[in-house]
């Protein structure tokens, strides 16, 4: 276990409070508000530490060139929306999905496709016409 400091201690708080899944730019944007020092160095070690840890979770999404973080306060997955972006939250059950032989200890899985507000926005159907524009 690494050294508890006043930037592991903000990171972390930074994560539990945020619901957005932040980039480590962003995590360091909230952070110097509050320690004007700290540099960017110093988030993306003590990201790469907490993961390492298992303390906070890295999400690489194929596409884009930057990791977005998650503090796990609960078990959940994640759905990733082609058209705007955005990474959501979603808790679903795993118990009785699988009749394997094994154990399972651990599952994450990320959804992709559009979500509820771009199919709202009729965004869904431009796609449908034209291909996905940002993907």
């Amino acid at each position: 276990m690494l050294r508890k400091t006043k930037q592991r201690k903000l990171i972390l708080d930074i994560l539990r409070e945020s619901r957005n899944h932040p980039t480590a730019e962003e995590i360091y944007i909230k952070a110097r508000m509050y320690m004007p020092k700290m540099s960017l160095s110093t988030v993306y070690r003590t990201l790469k530490d907490l993961v390492n840890e298992g303390k906070i979770w890295e999400i690489r999404i194929d596409g884009e060139n930057f990791a977005r973080y998650d503090y796990p306060l609960n078990k959940h997955h994640h759905f990733y929306c082609r058209v705007c972006r955005k990474l959501f939250d979603i808790e679903i059950s795993i118990d009785d999905c699988f009749e394997i032989p094994h154990k399972i200890e651990e599952f994450k899985a990320m959804f992709i496709g559009v979500c509820e507000n771009c199919l709202k926005g009729g965004v869904y159907e431009n796609i449908r016409e034209h291909g996905y524009n940002r993907y």
